[in-house]
């Protein structure tokens, strides 16, 4: 009831403010369609005039000016802020009560809503107190206006002696003794509802009440009574005690001789039965006490065994839930970096560069390297638990040395400055060198060096650099990385352990720099993975200086013209079984020149694959009915498919999924949402190096990453995502209609895949909050509880209409769409 009046009091707001009529209205159906219990709504002007009322019961009416001034209800709530009028019942058996609220800001604008109490109804018949308690509502004149019993509530039940009985107890909540409307003696207790003359009332059974009551009394009857037993046993066992010690001595005996040495006998008799039992005993504790010493020995090395035994297994376990502490801290550091990635990407590719001079296309160059090198960074804080456990594999290619150390220069420069640092690159000789090695790896070194540089130095400067030693005969070339600080340096005893996981210098500076102490472990494990290793020289307080020694190989070829792409015209085959992901991959793949076809199934795939060649196959991974592993096994199986390149098409990048694509022999992987520069460069890439193509992250603070958008926008045409966004909205509204059914059905299985459909079709026009959504439910739907699906599946609904909103105010953009999306926001509201 709270809620409501919330939102009465925004639908008055709403009636003095600038909105149309029509705009009220909408606003208004909107409230009826989340509030089920209202059944009419009106807004009333300040001078009683009425000018809007919506009802499920009767046609909505605009400007009826209906006259209210009289109304006593409208004169309170305009008077007081508020009101609420007496329940009265529709067709004798549904409760409903008129709630007015005025607005807070003048021109005083009343809401009025008529509510349907059955929800309250329902709430009683649910509530169980008890095993035959009762729980109802009843009002402060003694009318019942619900009961689990429909038939009190039919009968217009008057319970004014039952609340005056409770007023007439005094303290609010105190119990008392009474007659229930159903006959029985009860323990009855009352609480008024805030703001509303509304009482509730539990009734208790006098019989259920004082059950526990009897059954203590009952117990405490059969302790008694096994008192009594106890007392007739004992009796029993004092008469025979005049042959208790010639029976003792006989069992005594044979105790111990049977090797029972810890037995004694007991005889106090006091004569010459007690003397010989005495020295059966003194010969039992002889016997004892040699066979203690040998036994002392056993259990001593025993336990010796036992506490190394647990020792070990208590660090194995520790050892354990810290490496898996570790992952999960990765995890997240690793998804916060992608986030922010994803719009200096976006913008770098919306540039033209063939409109940029040379400089700044140097520039332009430079940056995307380094945004490139951070998503680098990002899935190497996911990989550290495999850099220990030698997982992690080396990526070698032909790279250019001083690029590289520019590239880091460039996105390390900022945040020096800022600090008011001064930042020194130290050039190679040669300068244009170029190598083969991991670039990526190498680059992870020298940033993660110079964030602990910048993060423990307030001021002076920090000089980074490179030098290369002359291969020897058959030998590698030695690459010497240095980065020195003018910081707060490290006292001797601790440079021999900064180097591990999770250890800092100066915790406190740390914590002020967002560090974690895991930069220069994997700096130490990425030099080891390369064959080389990191050493550290630091005096406390003058800084420190780093040096990473690498063993590399020059360059196998020459590099290619940097304008030069791929020219030969392939044959693709698309293969997902979402339309909008597979169109945009069809567009896309069209508009490069190449020959395109797209299927919607592993199954037709095959099919096609059977009546004609092509050169290349985009596979989608999850797909109903055959998925993408087993449909790429099947393909690899096809007479003349030994050569077929196939590139995984997914959203799920987690490291499980990447070995099972793997082990399928599918090495070129592309993340979703897809761009035309990925695809490009993995359609290009032909035989040459291969692996995981690079990530977009979409913004999900808004409901569509507009720059995505505009960059899918301006890469397929204006008709093409018109007719796209037309194509995305049919197939959404069907999935999210289905996604209801299989939530009324409890098909969880059914609604993960719908949500991963969900999830692909809405990244490939950049929904981005959609797509975190969806691919929440989809992680989800197997374990939560069915309420916090059905909010979801609400929440994922909203992001949709949101996201559809969203693109019609971008009308220059997204042409026609305007159209589509009032036609369907403008519907009758589902009752």
């Amino acid at each position: 009831m709270a809620d409501i009046m919330h939102q009465l009091d925004w639908v008055a707001q709403s009636g003095a403010g600038d909105n149309s009529a029509e705009e009220r209205r909408l606003d208004g159906l909107r409230l009826l369609r989340q509030v089920p219990a209202i059944l009419e709504l009106r807004q009333i002007d300040p001078t009683g005039r009425e000018q809007l009322a919506l009802s499920r019961i009767e046609r909505d009416r605009i400007r009826s000016g209906v006259d209210w001034s009289a109304d006593p209800g409208f004169k309170t709530a305009l008077a007081q802020g508020s009101f609420h009028g007496d329940v009265q019942f529709r067709r004798g058996s549904e409760p409903y009560v008129v709630l007015l609220r005025r607005g807070e800001a003048p021109p005083h604008w009343v809401a009025q809503a008529t509510v349907n109490l059955v929800f309250i109804r329902d709430l009683v018949s649910r509530l169980k107190v008890g095993e035959a308690g009762r729980a109802y509502i009843v009002t402060q004149s003694g009318r019942l206006i619900a009961h689990p019993d429909l038939r009190f509530v039919l009968r217009n039940t008057n319970l004014a002696d039952l609340i005056g009985a409770h007023q007439a107890a005094g303290e609010p909540g105190a119990g008392l003794s009474t007659t229930d409307i159903e006959g029985r003696k009860v323990l009855s207790v009352m609480a008024a509802v805030p703001e509303l003359d509304w009482n509730v009332v539990v009734d208790l059974p006098e019989w259920e009440a004082f059950a526990p009551i009897h059954a203590s009394l009952l117990r405490s009857l059969m302790l008694l009574a096994l008192a009594l037993l106890a007392a007739i046993v004992a009796a029993i066992a004092l008469s025979r005690k005049l042959v208790a010690p010639i029976k003792a001595l006989g069992d005594g005996a044979a105790r111990i001789g049977r090797g029972q040495l810890h037995e004694r006998i007991d005889i106090r008799t006091g004569d010459e039965l007690q003397e010989l039992g005495e020295q059966f005993n003194q010969m039992a504790e002889s016997l004892e006490e040699s066979r203690a010493m040998l036994e002392d020995k056993v259990v001593a090395r025993t336990a010796a065994l036992k506490t190394a035994l647990e020792l070990a297994s208590a660090g194995q376990k520790a050892a354990e839930e810290a490496t898996r502490a570790k992952s999960r801290f990765l995890a997240v550091v690793g998804h916060d970096i992608r986030t922010p990635l994803s719009g200096v990407l976006g913008v770098l590719d919306l540039l033209d560069r063939s409109r940029l001079s040379q400089r700044d296309r140097r520039l332009v160059a430079m940056a995307a390297t380094s945004g490139e090198a951070l998503v680098d960074l990002a899935n190497a804080t996911l990989d550290l638990s495999r850099l220990e456990a030698g997982n992690e594999s080396l990526d070698l290619r032909d790279f250019d040395l001083g690029a590289l150390l520019e590239a880091v220069d460039a996105l390390m420069r900022h945040p020096a400055e800022q600090k008011g640092l001064a930042l020194k690159l130290r050039r190679p000789s040669p300068d244009r060198a170029r190598l083969h090695g991991d670039p990526g790896k190498i680059q992870r070194i020298l940033i993660n060096l110079l964030r602990n540089a910048i993060s423990f130095t307030e001021r002076g400067e920090i000089e980074f650099g490179a030098e290369l030693e002359p291969p020897s005969a058959g030998g590698s070339t030695w690459l010497t990385l240095m980065v020195r600080d003018t910081g707060i340096g490290i006292d001797r005893a601790m440079q021999g352990q900064i180097f591990r996981d999770f250890v800092q210098v100066d915790p406190e500076t740390g914590r002020r720099n967002g560090g974690v102490g895991l930069g220069l472990a994997i700096c130490s494990k990425l030099a080891e993975l390369m064959g080389g290793s990191i050493s550290v020289a630091s005096t406390k307080g003058e800084g420190s200086s780093f040096s990473v020694r690498l063993p590399l190989a020059t360059a196998k070829r020459e590099p290619p013209p940097a304008d030069r792409i791929p020219t030969q015209i392939q044959r693709v085959l698309v293969v997902d079984d979402d339309p909008v992901t597979r169109e945009v991959a069809r567009v896309m793949v069209g508009k490069a020149g190449h020959k395109v076809q797209a299927v919607a199934s592993g199954e037709a795939a095959l099919a096609r694959l059977r009546k004609g060649a092509f050169d290349l196959v985009l596979l989608d991974m999850h797909m109903a009915g055959m998925d993408g592993v087993e449909t790429a096994l099947a393909m690899r199986e096809l007479p003349g498919a030994s050569q077929l390149r196939i590139i995984a098409l997914t959203a799920d990048v987690s490291p499980e999924t990447i070995r099972r694509m793997r082990a399928a022999a599918l090495t070129t992987i592309l993340s979703k949402p897809i761009t035309s520069a990925s695809l490009m460069q993995a359609i290009g890439r032909g035989g040459a190096r291969r692996g995981e193509g690079p990530s977009v992250a979409l913004s999900a603070e808004l409901p569509v990453d507009v720059a995505f958008f505009r960059t899918q926008s301006g890469l397929i045409g204006k008709e093409r995502t018109r007719q796209l966004l037309q194509l995305l909205a049919t197939v959404s509204e069907q999935i999210m209609k289905d996604m209801r059914t299989a939530l009324m059905a409890s098909d969880r299985v059914e609604l993960q895949r719908l949500a991963h459909q969900l999830a692909s079709s809405a990244g490939a026009v950049g929904f981005g909050r959609v797509v975190v959504l969806a691919g929440r439910l989809e992680r989800e739907a197997l374990v939560v509880e069915p309420d916090a699906l059905a909010l979801a599946v609400e929440l994922l609904g909203r992001a949709r209409s949101d996201a559809f909103e969203a693109l019609a105010g971008l009308e220059d953009e997204a042409p026609g769409l305007l159209e589509v999306q009032m036609s369907r926001s403008t519907g009758s509201p589902s009752l």
